[in-house]
């Protein structure tokens, strides 16, 4: 009995990781690359470079955030609500290199918002 237990729960374990782990590397870096170039153009910024965070971080964001769960949209059946998190570098007014942390929401597949922690600021 508790050996059943025992290797139900390492299964559980190694496919909860092996989800994890794709979840991880489908995340593809360049998925969003035009609308954060145009987002930092319409600021006056250049992108310079965008990367991933380290592997079970959100970069500068919380790990759980309840506010994530406001929407949520369903379209035949599958939930199309994510947060894509990345870590953008990019150049300011003064050519100076700065780097952000970005949260994407994408709702309904769609980007509904992003989130750039510091704030991106524009020179007065």
């Amino acid at each position: 009995m508790l050996e059943t237990i025992l290797h139900t729960f390492l299964i559980f374990l190694f496919i909860f990781f092996v989800i994890v782990l794709f979840n991880y590397i489908s995340d593809d870096v360049k998925a969003f690359e035009a609308d954060i170039a145009k987002a930092l153009k319409d600021q006056g910024f250049e992108l310079i470079k965008i990367e991933l965070p380290a592997p079970f971080t959100n970069g500068p964001f919380p790990m759980f955030d309840v506010t994530n769960f406001k929407h949520h949209v369903t379209i035949m059946g599958m939930s199309g609500q994510k947060a894509c998190y990345r870590m953008v570098r990019y150049k300011n007014h003064e050519g100076i290199e700065c780097k952000s942390g970005l949260k994407v929401i994408v709702d309904g597949f769609l980007i509904r918002e992003m989130i750039w922690k510091p704030e991106l600021r524009v020179a007065e």
